[in-house]
């Protein structure tokens, strides 16, 4: 594929979010990079999930940084960025900053 096209799907991909494009553009030429046979379906799977992780508020609970660096704790909040209210991790423990 050219490089128009990835930024094309990468446009198609982040309706909405026109700062991301160019990330998640990258994201589709390393995927495609790395696995040749990824067909346009795979790829734009591959983008879409970028964008999702991209997009994501990622906070982490308050003290995360002076625990060990694994644990519950370290995990960040899944949540879309910006939302309202409290955190919630993967596990679905909920906290407030």
């Amino acid at each position: 594929m050219i490089d128009d096209t990835f930024t094309a799907m990468a446009r198609e991909v982040c309706a909405g979010r026109p700062e991301l494009v160019t990330d998640i553009a990258q994201a589709g030429r390393l995927t495609a990079w790395e696995a040749p046979d990824t067909n346009e379906t795979e790829l734009r799977d591959a983008m879409a999930a970028e964008l999702r992780a991209a997009t994501r508020c990622g906070a982490r609970r308050p003290g995360y940084d002076q625990r060990p660096a694994i644990g519950r704790n370290s995990i960040p909040c899944v949540h879309e960025h910006g939302h309202e209210g409290t955190h919630a991790n993967a596990f679905g423990d909920r906290w407030a900053l």
